[in-house]
């Protein structure tokens, strides 16, 4: 009978053993919770001591000289990014009919050279100082290529799936075209089957008949005024640009001339998994001369469709070339890395809230993540 109470208590023992393992796994590393507590607090106190300090947060360089001046370990690897801003180089190519067409969208995007909040956005080519003419036969031939911020089209048609690939690695699309023309120039009294498909899905838009032209008066709506909202920057861009190009634009500013041809008769649709936007419309028929749409493929990616003008030339029309310099910003997205990096373990981030108002009300974001290669 001992021995079998003896047995008892053992197994009683063994038991009560488990559950006091089971509570001690249970209880957070002190160290570890603390040292997370520890790493945030550096973050911000190195975000705010350097921007008490006047550091210029554009300027990757000295961005990087003063954070690893603050560092005194080798396994740290940090990101710095920057929300809300235009990017001082934008990668920039253009799919475009001939020279003639090339010439038009280099003069619209890199003439006068804008000046916002004391940055000098510039649109380049990936291997030169100018937009970069992209070749090819993008319906059936290569893929867009995916190192561009920003892809103008002009009268070139693209590959849906094509387009797609480019759009979910975050590249933004702007096609500026008067969609009742065939390609190098050949009258349609529709859009082609195929053709329209694709429309549909990049940009939400559509050839319906129904639609007739009526007042040539064209206006943002309130989509493009709501502060805080998707589009609300190309609207605000559109306005500040000229603060620093010397061209004039009204406060109140109505687009002539911008539905070519029937243009007239496109119309908006629901596409399934995003809800296309249209931001400049004809006062009468409420038809969409500016139809925008974001987060098209994986969650990442922008695309605008813009009307042609009726004058036949973006360069030589001050309110297009404004326009047009609004949409290539905003469609190469608006986060800049001023630091990169790739992958890293147990990431900490801290955040920085400021306002840059020399000649645009700028909100933005500036963002420090830090962590250790292994």
């Amino acid at each position: 009978m001992k021995g079998f109470v003896h047995v008892i208590e053992i197994i009683i023992f063994v038991l009560a053993m488990f559950v006091v393992l089971g509570q001690l796994v249970g209880t957070p590393r002190i160290d570890t919770d603390w040292s997370a507590v520890s790493m945030s607090t550096k973050l911000n106190d190195i975000l705010h001591s350097l921007d008490a300090a006047g550091l210029d947060w554009f300027d990757s360089v000295a961005v990087k000289r003063a954070i690893n001046g603050t560092l005194n370990t080798s396994n740290i690897i940090y990101r710095v990014q920057i929300k809300n801003v235009l990017k001082p180089q934008i990668i920039t190519g253009c799919i475009c009919y001939n020279e003639g067409e090339l010439g038009e969208v280099r003069a619209a995007l890199e003439n006068p050279p804008v000046d916002i909040n004391g940055q000098h956005p510039r649109f380049v080519g990936l291997h030169g100082s100018s937009v970069d003419n992209i070749t090819g036969e993008f319906e059936g031939g290569p893929d867009l290529p995916f190192g561009y911020d920003v892809i103008i089209v002009m009268d070139k048609n693209i590959s849906y799936n094509k387009a797609f690939r480019y759009l979910a690695q975050d590249g933004g699309i702007v096609e500026v075209r008067d969609l009742s023309l065939g390609l190098a120039g050949q009258n349609a009294n529709q859009l082609p089957d195929r053709m329209g498909d694709v429309h549909n899905k990049l940009f939400g838009i559509e050839y319906v008949s129904a639609v007739s032209p009526g007042s040539n008066d064209l206006f943002f709506t309130g989509n493009a005024k709501m502060v805080g909202g998707n589009f609300y920057n190309i609207y605000s861009y559109f306005y500040n640009i000229p603060n620093s190009t010397l061209q004039k634009i009204n406060e109140t500013h109505h687009f002539t001339g911008l539905l070519g041809g029937n243009n007239e008769r496109m119309n908006i649709t629901t596409l399934a998994y995003n809800s296309a936007q249209g931001i400049i419309r004809e006062d009468i028929t409420g038809a969409p001369a500016l139809v925008l749409n974001s987060f098209m493929a994986e969650g990442k990616g922008r695309t605008a469709w813009l009307s042609y003008p009726e004058s036949g030339s973006l360069s030589t029309n001050d309110d297009m070339s404004v326009l047009l310099k609004a949409l290539a910003f905003w469609a190469s997205g608006e986060t800049y890395d001023v630091v990169p990096a790739g992958t890293m373990n147990s990431p900490t981030k801290a955040v920085l809230y400021k306002v840059l108002n020399t000649n645009l009300m700028q909100p933005i974001e500036v963002s420090l993540t830090m962590g250790t290669i292994y």
